[in-house]
């Protein structure tokens, strides 16, 4: 059996696109019915999500749990705690899976090897503004560097050390296996090393695809990229992270220096792609200088982003 966790913050206009892309059968290309989690903080969200799950018939296999808003680590903890599936599929409510995404995801499986699968975001942006195109070339990089790290294709996926690449944290799948997320860690991250404690490999399956709206405004993107990178830089000095390889670092970055000329093709795009190096460095710096801790742990992990609803 399959569990599928959706995690999902003011988001009621999206959460029921969410849910249709998983539970209808013929589109999520999965074998049998999944049971389906949505945790949510906000009633609007809950409301929305249950309305869809009646107007798609999903019965029990339908479960909604209304966290207290203190953090997606503790609102996925929450959710581990009623999985009965043997495989999990985690996303967010701002997301929905192409066609027959979730069936591929699940595939590498059959491997008792594999511990956990990541897919492919594919963002809804549009390439004909700035930051459209640099969400399309971030997540193109994204790419390049999960293909690189293994040295060829097998069975339909990617397959490799745990320690070699992050799982998104947009679509992937991981067996359960009584891991309790940390608090107030990046939890793509954490499961990446929690998988990698645990012996087992990762695969990578690009055509499990997840359609995402990313920023629009440069301030949402800078939200965005801080939250994250902090995250990752904060669970790299952890205990789960001992003896593992940091995944993301400025330095590591440098390997793909001329990417973005590389992927300009017109004239506007080779400047857009010269204006990525200074924007890089500014989310950099916007993560590297201190800043006082909020007092509210909900503000470090939910941090609201409007321009991806």
């Amino acid at each position: 059996m399959v569990s599928v966790v959706i995690t999902s913050y003011k988001e009621p206009k999206t959460i029921g696109r969410t849910i249709r892309s998983i539970a209808d059968l013929r589109y999520s290309g999965l074998p049998s019915a999944p049971e389906i989690i949505q945790v949510s903080p906000d009633q609007k969200t809950l409301t929305a999500g249950k309305r869809e799950a009646q107007r798609l018939r999903l019965g029990k296999r339908f479960i909604q749990i209304k966290d207290a808003r203190e953090g997606k680590s503790t609102a996925l903890n929450l959710a581990l705690k009623q999985v009965r599936g043997e495989i999990i599929i985690l996303t967010d409510g701002d997301v929905y899976f192409d066609k027959n995404a979730a069936g591929l995801l699940i595939k590498p499986f059959s491997d008792p090897e594999i511990g956990a699968v990541t897919g492919q975001p594919i963002p809804n942006n549009s390439k004909s503004t700035f930051m459209g195109y640099s969400a399309n070339f971030f997540t193109y990089v994204a790419d390049l560097k999960r293909r690189a790290v293994f040295s060829k294709k097998e069975n339909g996926y990617f397959k490799g050390e745990s320690d070699q690449f992050l799982l998104s944290g947009y679509i992937r799948a991981n067996r359960n296996l009584d891991v309790e997320y940390a608090e107030n860690f990046i939890d793509d991250a954490f499961m990446t090393l929690a998988i990698a404690k645990k012996g087992y490999k990762l695969a990578y399956v690009p055509e499990a695809r997840a359609i995402v709206k990313f920023p629009r405004t440069l301030k949402d993107y800078l939200i965005q990229r801080k939250r994250n990178l902090r995250g990752h830089r904060e669970i790299q000095h952890s205990a789960i992270a001992e003896g593992q390889k940091d995944h993301r670092s400025f330095l590591s970055e440098l390997e793909y220096f001329l990417a973005p000329i590389k992927y300009a093709e017109m004239p506007k795009e080779y400047i857009w792609s010269i204006l990525l190096y200074p924007l890089r460095l500014l989310t950099w710096l916007y993560v590297l200088i201190p800043q006082r801790k909020s007092k509210d742990p909900q503000k470090k992990t939910w941090e609201r982003i409007v321009t991806t609803k």
